[in-house]
């Protein structure tokens, strides 16, 4: 016994066989031919697979990537809590970091690749601990920044114990950081010259691509942004 076959009918071949069958006014047949479409048609789309969306993170009109996490404290050197992070893109193309828990501070570079995102994999390894007694101030480390300035020059600063502090060090021939030229930290630099109140929390800031210097932190809980004109910000 063979199988039986079954034979899909296009929407077209159907509206032919009710011709074939009854004898339909013209307009009849116009409407029962659009009908016809539509259902047929209908009947694709929906057979369609759906596509999930993706959690997207809206901030005012632009979209940007899902937080990625959480990361576990303990994939980084060092004992302690998370008291400050920085990162920064030098002029040679390296990723800098660097983050203080427990009183000690660590850093390392990260390479690029051909598409200008961090190779994680060939990152170097984190340098440390950096003893907080190398710093001006007393207090526990509270927030670190770190941008590279229009000139080149890279501009640093740090909040400890309520007082914040900034140098800028120069750049090499071969666009890494002059150390050993760094100027002397200028500070303190007292908290009540920012809004809020509540101990500083966390802090930031880079150049945008339109030369503007972009600023923002966090203390008591609340958070705060500013922008500097080009050309009208320096160390």
């Amino acid at each position: 016994m063979g199988k039986k076959e079954t034979n899909i009918k296009t929407p077209v071949q159907t509206l032919k066989d009710l011709k074939k069958q009854t004898k339909l006014p013209f307009i009849t047949s116009i409407f029962l031919s659009t009908l016809i479409l539509l259902v047929f048609f209908g009947l694709v789309i929906l057979r369609k697979p759906r596509v999930e969306r993706v959690p997207e993170v809206f901030v005012g009109e632009e979209v940007i990537c899902s937080w990625g996490g959480p990361l576990p404290l303990s994939n980084l050197p060092g004992t302690g809590d998370m008291q400050s992070q920085a990162g920064y893109i030098m002029p040679n193309g390296e990723l800098q970091q660097g983050f203080w828990r427990g009183g000690q501070g660590w850093v390392r570079t990260v390479p690029m690749r051909a598409d200008n995102t961090p190779d994680w994999g060939n990152a170097s390894s984190w340098g440390g601990p950096l003893p907080l007694s190398n710093l001006p101030g007393t207090g526990d480390m509270q927030s670190q920044a770190g941008y590279i300035m229009p000139n080149g020059e890279l501009q640093q600063g740090f909040w400890r114990g309520g007082q914040g502090w900034v140098r800028t060090v120069p750049m090499r021939a071969d666009n890494t950081p002059d150390w050993g030229n760094a100027s002397s930290w200028g500070g303190p630099l007292p908290l009540s010259n920012l809004p809020g109140t509540g101990d500083m929390q966390s802090q930031a800031g880079y150049i945008m691509p339109n030369g503007e210097l972009q600023q923002g932190f966090w203390r008591g809980g609340q958070g705060w942004v500013r922008t500097v004109p080009k050309g009208e910000f320096r160390p």
